[in-house]
């Protein structure tokens, strides 16, 4: 499995308050936080802010509308981080990853029948499932995380 892209391009989708992107801005040449709830993406400014990212760009938008723009300015990425609602990410959403051709994606989920879908149709992009890690983060529930890291 191939380490961090360093100095590349990373997109943080559904990314939240910044929390992983904070940890990967450091890293990053450039560094794009997708996210569609306002609150959350006033937030990722403030955390990009404090943890003295300048290269950390949160964006507010439709994760599906984003990436599509990105495909057709022509963008490239080296790493997509994907961390969706349970329902998963949606084949569009997915196209459109692949589409700007990052090296390796990291998918973060806490519906692993969704996230195993997904997993799927990217491996019909070319992608190989390198990792799959469960983390029961929530003991006693029928809950779990599952983090899967995938490359080309």
């Amino acid at each position: 499995m191939g380490g961090f892209p360093e100095r590349g391009t990373v997109i943080d989708a559904y990314a939240g308050s910044g929390l992983f992107s904070i940890f990967l801005g450091s890293k990053a040449g450039s560094l794009l936080g997708i996210e569609g709830d306002p609150e959350a993406i006033r937030c990722a400014g403030i955390n990009l802010n404090r943890a003295e990212l300048p290269k950390a760009k949160p964006i507010h938008g439709d994760v599906n509308d984003i990436l599509k723009e990105f495909v057709l300015s022509g963008m490239k990425a080296n790493l997509i981080v994907l961390d969706p609602p349970r329902d998963g990410c949606g084949e569009g959403v997915l196209e459109r990853v692949a589409a700007l051709g990052p090296e390796r994606i990291v998918y973060i989920s806490c519906n692993p029948a969704t996230q195993a879908r997904d997993v799927r149709r990217l491996t019909v992009c070319g992608y190989g499932l390198d990792l799959l890690q469960p983390l029961d983060m929530f003991p006693q529930t029928g809950h779990i995380e599952a983090i899967a890291s995938l490359s080309r």
